[in-house]
């Protein structure tokens, strides 16, 4: 069986596949917190989901402005205070839901060509502001962030599987993924039985909240704690 640590460490093997190992190894063991992060990861947050802070970021604002008497200028950018207060927030924030596997997709072949998020109301609402200078309208707007946060978002989950397998061989841990022809079936039976022990569920729970407090926060596993015990 191959150790999971050395998966989660060959940048060879996908973020995906990282996850979804991790994901298995969770599930044999019945560590629900970690099976809930791995799925989020990797199929998407709801909009119900609290998100990392790493998933949320400002949008910079592109718009052709035209003024009768002066003429136009294509993609200028704008600051948010272009804005209403009431709409800048919604407009100007990216909240990123989309699982690992959306995100790795969108960045294949990617150039460092910056990304759109749809808005077709943004020239609206720059218009509607009245914060441009007098004669001037926003006849198209886009709002737009570097790939570079998508990258961030994926490796901030490796990171985190990585840093969970490092703490979990720390206490002693031997967290294994698949068979290969050299694993015999006692060895996978006797390693699942390991696995699946109460003592060994509680130290991957404890190595699970160490990691989590140290890149997330502490009041960030106190939120997950408190919702998951609010709703059992």
């Amino acid at each position: 069986m191959k150790s999971l640590t050395d998966l989660a460490g060959n940048f060879d093997v996908s973020t995906v596949q990282v996850l979804t190992a991790l994901r298995i190894v969770a599930t044999r063991a019945g560590v629900d917190e970690i099976v809930e992060w791995t799925e989020k990861e990797l199929e998407g947050y709801q909009k119900e989901d609290e998100l990392p802070e790493h998933r949320i970021w400002k949008l910079s604002i592109k718009a052709n402005l035209h003024n009768p008497i002066q003429g136009s200028i294509q993609d200028m950018h704008l600051g948010d205070i272009a804005i209403a207060e009431e709409f800048r927030q919604q407009a100007t924030t990216n909240y990123c839901r989309e699982g690992i596997w959306q995100l790795e997709s969108m960045l294949s072949g990617q150039s460092a060509q910056r990304l759109g998020v749809e808005h077709p109301n943004l020239a609206q609402l720059i218009n509607a502001s009245n914060l441009l200078a007098e004669g001037w309208t926003c006849t198209h707007a886009n709002a737009e962030f570097s790939p570079a946060h998508l990258q961030g978002v994926i490796n901030k989950a490796r990171q985190t599987a990585i840093k969970f397998c490092l703490e979990c061989e720390k206490k002693g841990i031997d967290l294994r993924w698949g068979d290969d022809e050299n694993t015999t079936p006692e060895e996978r039976d006797r390693w699942l039985r390991v696995i699946t022990e109460e003592s060994t569920k509680n130290a991957l729970r404890n190595a699970w909240e160490t990691v989590w407090k140290s890149i997330f926060g502490a009041d960030s596993f106190l939120r997950s704690y408190n919702r998951k015990w609010c709703m059992a």
